[in-house]
């Protein structure tokens, strides 16, 4: 059974590949809802080694928008790097190099990559869909399988999550993607609060990853000029259940620019003015865990603590990939990290994991084509007053400081979706201009 869903979903990327650009990611946007139900779901009849196949196989859709991508722009007469390209291909060598040399675990290294290179390949991912001004298209697409994901998630709330999704085969499911028999549903309850809250945890079974796409509708759905109530009442709805982390408040806090700058008066302003209120008193209880001690065992120390474990173990080129993290707990050995003196509280910062792996070089390398990803979209906005480009550069502005705390702020099942929509909206963008 397992199998055969698998081939399955290579049928349908297979068959949509070839109806074109525009039905490649209708596809990677539904199989991306859907895959952790039906893995879950259907969790039994799937082993490891299928699991992590079904996983693949939607990103092998988006590397192969990226290779044609790139194919395309070596081919072409006129073709030239800029800053984010000669990032992207240092990177990519930089961490090759440092694999070999360190001789790290090809399977944690591996991993470890995949996860590095999401913001750049979502974003020539995006750059290789659009066509013809499809942007609109794309996004109104999103916005209705937003739609229907956000109104499934309200109701399967409604049930306790724990006991729902073990009901469903949650443990077969962790055990079939980890390997481990040791399991925890902690990330459907959040206790920064200083005591236990359930979060919405979705469709996805995971509320992380489910944050970041109700963010970034949110944020592009209050760029449209016009919007229907109805829909607005849903995704407001999902983004106040999802308001019990860091990266949502600062969502949150980031997207009333917009409707500040965007909305008449009137019931939305204020929807957001008292979410401005609780974002200003969420993030004092940061501040005081912060200043309380890091090594509190909670999980607000931990995030901070593993940002300052990765600066004060960094180094120039640092230990190798998969010789930290979340990914040398899961394919490589107690050797890894003991190698390189950090210990797996690294796993708690995204950057802190980048920092220990590629060392001070790699990461600043990293950064700057990935901000300059950012800055783009910040400077399109200047140049054309289209709220799309604002929306998405609040976005990832967002998720660029998120990185420092959270390990799951880059993930292709969260944030992906942005970087993909910063491609696209830059190519529209370039496409523009060499009309004019």
């Amino acid at each position: 059974m397992g199998y055969a869903l698998v081939g399955l979903e290579a049928l349908i990327i297979i068959y949509c590949g070839v109806r074109g650009k525009e039905a490649l990611f209708k596809a990677s946007v539904i199989i991306t809802f859907l895959q952790n139900f039906i893995l879950i779901v259907f969790s039994r009849w799937f082993n490891g080694s299928t699991t992590t196949l079904f996983i693949l196989l939607k990103e092998l859709a988006i590397y192969y928008g990226v290779f044609v991508y790139w194919l395309a722009k070596l081919c072409r007469k006129d073709f030239r790097f800029n800053i984010i390209d000669a990032a992207f291909v240092i990177f990519l060598l930089y961490s090759v190099v440092n694999m070999v040399i360190n001789h790290s675990n090809i399977s944690a290294a591996i991993a470890s990559l995949r996860q590095f290179l999401i913001p750049y390949s979502c974003y020539y991912f995006g750059r290789y869909v659009y066509r013809n001004n499809n942007q609109d298209r794309l996004i109104s697409f999103f916005f209705k399988a937003m739609f229907v994901l956000a109104l499934v998630s309200l109701v399967i709330d409604i049930f306790d999550p724990k006991q729902f999704w073990e009901s469903l085969g949650f443990k077969q499911y962790q055990f079939n993607k980890t390997g481990s028999t040791l399991y925890s549903t902690d990330s459907f309850y959040t206790y920064d609060f200083g005591f236990k809250l359930r979060r919405l945890t979705s469709l996805l079974a995971d509320p992380l990853a489910y944050a970041h796409l109700i963010g970034i509708a949110i944020l592009l759905f209050l760029a449209k000029k016009y919007r229907e109530n109805w829909m607005e009442l849903v995704f407001f709805g999902s983004a106040i259940l999802c308001f019990s982390k860091f990266h949502v408040m600062l969502i949150m806090v980031l997207a009333y620019l917009i409707v500040m700058r965007n909305t008449k008066t009137g019931w939305i302003r204020d929807l957001w003015t008292i979410c401005l209120i609780v974002a200003v008193v969420f993030g004092y209880n940061y501040l005081t865990d912060y200043t309380a001690g890091l090594s509190a065992n909670t999980a607000t120390g931990n995030h901070f603590s593993a940002l300052r474990n990765g600066f004060e173990n960094m180094s120039l080129f640092g230990g190798g990939l998969g010789t930290s993290g979340f990914n040398a707990l899961l394919y490589g050995d107690s050797a890894a990290t003991v190698k390189t003196s950090i210990d797996t509280s690294t796993i708690e910062s995204f950057f802190a994991t980048l920092l220990s792996q590629v060392g001070l070089l790699g990461s600043v390398i990293y950064y700057i084509g990935v901000i300059c990803i950012v800055r783009k979209l910040k400077m399109m906005f200047s140049e054309t007053s289209d709220f799309k480009y604002y929306s998405c550069f609040v976005m990832l502005f967002a998720v660029l400081v998120e990185s420092l705390v959270s390990a799951s702020s880059i993930s292709m099942l969260g944030s992906g979706i942005s970087f993909i929509f910063a491609g696209l909206l830059e190519q529209k963008y370039k496409s523009k201009i060499s009309k004019l």
